[in-house]
């Protein structure tokens, strides 16, 4: 973990690997799987993103971490389940191995944390973050693994599959391009 702030790896070791009841229930008309595996994964700065913005923008008056703040707070603004923005922080159990499974609202969710980021970048935890990423598209910095695995699901047939890769592809806004 090196790179990581001393707040931003309390936030890894505490929430990305974290096992959740709401990891076991994501299934349904809202995700698919891909990415298959053997290893685990856990997407450290999409954990980290999401305890940013629950440090700025979350209800100051809940005892919860940060983190459960940014996935509140996004899910509110967004009005999804928590469970849809929690979900991208890791990969999950599936057969002997482990998988993604991406929320179709993945682009929505993005989107917001990257507008929520951009308005704070001048802020000094976000700023320690995203001092290491400078000029990379946020959309590498958040979700780069699962981006790829969305990209090869594309060669299926499922048209929400197809838009989803094509929304998450002309998200290309970079670190500092707060123009």
């Amino acid at each position: 973990m090196a790179g990581y702030t001393d707040n931003e790896q309390n936030v890894i070791l505490a929430e990305a690997s974290k096992l959740d009841f709401d990891d076991i229930m994501a299934f349904g008309p809202h995700y698919f799987g891909c990415g298959w595996m053997k290893y685990k994964y856990y997407n450290l700065n999409y954990a980290v993103a999401l305890s940013l913005i629950g440090r700025l923008y979350g209800d100051k008056e809940s005892k919860n971490s940060d983190y459960h703040k940014g996935v509140v707070y996004i899910s509110d603004a967004l009005g999804i389940s928590k469970r849809q923005v929690k979900i991208l922080r890791k990969k999950v159990k599936h057969g002997n191995g482990y998988w993604f499974k991406i929320p179709y609202t993945t682009a929505a969710i993005i989107k917001k944390i990257i507008n929520k980021l951009r308005e704070t970048e001048q802020e000094e935890y976000v700023s320690s973050f995203l001092k290491k990423c400078n000029s990379t598209v946020y959309r590498e910095i958040l979700i780069p693994d699962q981006f790829e695995a969305i990209k090869a699901a594309r060669k299926g047939v499922r048209q929400k599959v197809l838009d989803l890769a094509d929304e998450l592809k002309d998200i290309t806004i970079k670190v500092g391009d707060n123009s």
